[in-house]
């Protein structure tokens, strides 16, 4: 079963730029693999997203509404459903298009 709005899911997730750079991840070894950890984030875990109240890009509230639990995607993410042309801080740049790596760990 896919999870519904309104549902509360549990997401590992690696997001990167097209050119392969990754930006973040809720995976610390992914993390620190890539130069992207911060150990202000610890203990790194699976992000909860409540679908259908804004809390993420909508790119992620329609790929998640997609997943089920133990599931597995890459997401391709383009800028209009990401963070357009204003980005996010210094490591998305604006109108990035974006590709994510996705495991739904549960759904509440």
């Amino acid at each position: 079963e896919t999870a519904k709005t309104g549902q509360s899911v549990k997401v590992n997730y690696a997001g990167y730029l097209l050119d392969g750079a990754c930006f973040d991840s809720s995976i610390e070894s992914i993390a620190k693999a890539n130069n992207v950890f911060n150990e202000a984030r610890k203990p790194y875990a699976p992000l909860d997203v409540t679908l259908g109240y804004r809390q993420v890009i909508p790119g992620w509230e329609e790929a998640l509404g997609l997943m089920s639990k133990g599931s597995k995607m890459t997401v391709y993410i383009p800028s209009t459903l990401g963070y357009g042309a204003q980005g996010n801080g210094p490591r998305i740049p604006g109108n990035s298009n974006l590709m994510f790596e996705m495991e739904m760990m549960d759904i509440k």
